[in-house]
């Protein structure tokens, strides 16, 4: 397991949006979207209905909605992904299911950043 910000374990159901500014690692249900996180691991237990929006994401478990990852994308072996994905990077391994389209552009460091100039 690696060192995520927040944790939906095995036995939890959450239902909603999350917001989150550090990582996630969701091993149980969750029905709604992530937003604004670092990285976003999903384990293959996990059962996922929503969308992702991240830096990052590592998808092994069960997920229907987009992921838009502006670094980069990867569907582990146990992957089961119903729905699109934009990455400029994805990597997908053999055994993996994913059904959508893929949108590879190179992310522009100008529109990605975090900060906000006023």
């Amino acid at each position: 397991m690696n060192n995520s910000d927040t944790i939906i374990g095995a036995d939890a159901y959450v239902q909603g949006s999350i917001t989150v500014k550090g990582s996630i690692r969701i091993d149980g249900r969750l029905e709604g979207s992530i937003n604004d996180a670092l990285l976003v691991t999903v384990g293959p237990q996990a059962v996922l209905k929503g969308n992702i929006t991240c830096e990052s994401c590592f998808l092994c478990g069960d997920m229907t909605g987009n992921i838009k990852a502006l670094e980069y994308a990867e569907l582990g072996g146990a992957a089961k992904l119903k729905g699109n994905i934009s990455t400029p990077s994805l990597s997908i391994e053999q055994g993996a299911l994913f059904n959508g389209n893929c949108a590879m552009k190179i992310s522009d460091p100008e529109k990605n950043s975090r900060q906000s100039f006023s």
